[in-house]
């Protein structure tokens, strides 16, 4: 009996591990098992199928112990104008001044309504992205209550989360009533004043200090009673995050308005559409590469939506060539496109290294944010080694891969 590269043996010879599909049977077990499993040897496509698209047809995912609660995330564009142009802004191609259209609310809601009937959904996120998202919060408000009433009827749970520069000016009457709705309020400021201010640029305006704006709004959020949902997310220059000095600067002074240290995330500014990697960055990414177990968002199937207007996308980043479906769709033509987007866009299925490399499900090609650089060659950016490594030391090999283990009989 051959196995496909995919699989390995434990350490104490109890287990083979599937990487892919996160299955582990004992050692002992029939061919018959091991091929329902995907295990055998000309079984690699299956299993790489398997993970990406049929596990999610089951209320619990891939398995019960990866997966506790089937659960659909939605990333909500509600405009895609924005008062900054950032020079690394991941979606700088698709802003605009048009007006964005209105979504259909009864379409919308039916969607959901299909989709948890289909699905057995018993969560739903939604997360609100632009653009700048306070340039049109009159259309946050509205598919905001629209998701939190079909929640509530349906009895199954919500949380919310908004993402925005906060450079807008904030009113008290006006702004405070509506960041109270959402748990999660994401900030995107990138280092402190010099690192922020260089990448990030108001469009039409003669103020020359948007991080200056932004401390003095994250400061109204804090004496409004919200610090406990704020999070800073920071795609800074690598000189400010290699410059220990200017990063405790940094969370000193987002303390003083009271951002909480935890909430801090502090990346790399990254290329985009319109400026390239340099050798430092892509160092600097291959140094910080980490095991992912789960794909990028963008090929979560049937579990991760874009909805702008009222299409439904795959890839924020890309939102001219990832729809899979409108809100008046069926979920049988949504499910199709979107398996089709997959096999037809993820960077890991186009590259061959990728398909035959025995870690891939350590990897699956990183976030699609990368793809600028990456295009279809992540194996070109990989050192598969890495994860290799990160196998070979683990002692419990199962738990490791948060792998369920599948007897004979059950």
């Amino acid at each position: 009996m051959r196995f496909n590269h995919f699989v390995h043996k434990t350490k104490n010879d109890l287990y083979y591990c599937n990487t892919v599909t996160s299955f582990a049977l004992p050692i002992n077990s029939s061919k018959k098992q091991f091929e329902k499993y995907f295990f055998l040897k000309g079984q690699e496509f299956e299993a790489i199928s398997y993970r990406l698209i049929q596990h999610n047809k089951t209320p619990y995912g891939l398995n019960k112990a990866v997966y506790k609660k089937k659960h659909a995330a939605i990333s909500f564009v509600n405009t895609l104008q924005c008062n900054l142009r950032c020079l690394n802004c991941f979606i700088s191609h698709q802003l605009t001044d048009a007006k964005p259209e209105e979504t259909n609310l009864n379409q919308y809601t039916r969607f959901l309504t299909n989709y948890v009937d289909e699905y057995k959904c018993e969560t739903i996120s939604i997360d609100f992205i632009g653009g700048e998202t306070l340039l049109r919060k009159d259309i946050c408000d509205k598919v905001f209550d629209a998701t939190s009433l079909f929640c509530k009827e349906k009895s199954i749970g919500f949380t919310s989360s908004i993402i925005s520069n906060l450079t807008v000016n904030l009113n008290e009457n006006i702004h405070k009533k509506f960041f109270s709705k959402f748990q999660t309020i994401r900030v995107s400021l990138d280092g402190d004043a010099e690192s922020n201010n260089t990448q990030r640029v108001y469009r039409n305006s003669k103020a020359k200090n948007p991080f200056l704006q932004t401390l003095k709004n994250l400061k109204k959020l804090n004496d409004w009673g919200l610090s406990d949902r704020i999070y800073i997310q920071s795609a800074a220059a690598l000189a400010f995050i290699k410059d220990e000095n200017r990063v405790k600067n940094f969370y000193l002074m987002l303390g003083a308005v009271g951002v909480r240290l935890p909430r801090i995330s502090l990346g790399i500014y990254s290329p985009n559409q319109d400026h390239g990697p340099t050798e430092e960055y892509i160092k600097y990414w291959k140094e910080q590469r980490r095991p992912q177990y789960r794909t990028c968002c963008t090929y979560r199937y049937m579990e991760h939506f874009v909805i702008h207007g009222n299409k439904i996308h795959a890839n924020y980043h890309n939102l001219s060539n990832s729809e899979v479906g409108d809100l008046s769709d069926s979920i049988e033509i949504i499910e199709k496109k979107y398996k089709n987007y997959i096999f037809n866009n993820m960077p890991v299925l186009q590259d061959h290294n990728c398909l035959k490399c025995s870690v891939i499900g350590l990897c699956w090609g990183d976030c699609s944010s990368s793809i600028p650089f990456v295009k279809d060659s992540p194996s070109s950016y990989c050192d598969p080694q890495i994860f290799k490594d990160k196998l070979e030391e683990q002692n419990d090999l199962v738990k490791f891969m948060n792998s369920q283990i599948v007897h004979e009989n059950s």
